[in-house]
């Protein structure tokens, strides 16, 4: 929840210009750049379906939510810590 709060501000903060203050993100032209060339030699589609990418990302979140604290990380049930990319990866699955 505190996910879905944060970017609701975000966006809320951006429409209203507040984020024109801060420097262009540094590799934003990389990004495009990427984003516009085309695909590598040899390159295949997976042949998963939306449909799966959504099942298995529904898996991920429903499997974490419980785990996540009140600052809005996920905390490993085993580990009893917050492990590298596990909260932007929960996130990243429950934003779609």
């Amino acid at each position: 929840m505190k996910c879905l709060l944060f970017f609701f501000i975000a966006c809320t903060i951006s429409q209203q210009g507040f984020c024109q203050q801060l420097p262009a993100y540094p590799y934003e032209n990389k990004v495009t750049e990427i984003l516009k060339a085309p695909p590598p030699a040899g390159w295949k589609k997976s042949g998963t379906t939306k449909l799966q990418y959504l099942r298995l990302m529904e898996r991920i979140v429903r499997t974490a939510a419980p785990w996540v604290d009140s600052a809005g990380a996920v905390i490993d049930p085993y580990g009893k810590a917050e492990w590298g990319q596990t909260t932007p990866r929960f996130v990243s699955s429950a934003a779609i």
